[in-house]
């Protein structure tokens, strides 16, 4: 019993881990994208780029 809880509690740190990362690498899409948009903007290009979490939805199809 004593096994199961260390590696369930083991196992969940690395997922929180996992998930924390996670929004590390989202978050810097977007300010990456964010920078991209204002860039155009302020040049007077058109900006037709879909936003990080389109084009993961259409990855994931």
């Amino acid at each position: 019993m004593l096994v199961e809880q260390y590696l369930k509690a083991r196992y969940y740190k690395g997922v929180e881990k996992g998930e924390e990362k996670g929004r590390g690498e989202e978050r810097q899409e977007w300010l990456a994208w964010y920078e991209r948009m204002q860039a155009a903007q302020r040049e007077g290009r058109p900006f037709d780029e879909p936003p990080p979490a389109l084009l993961r939805e259409k990855n994931r199809q």
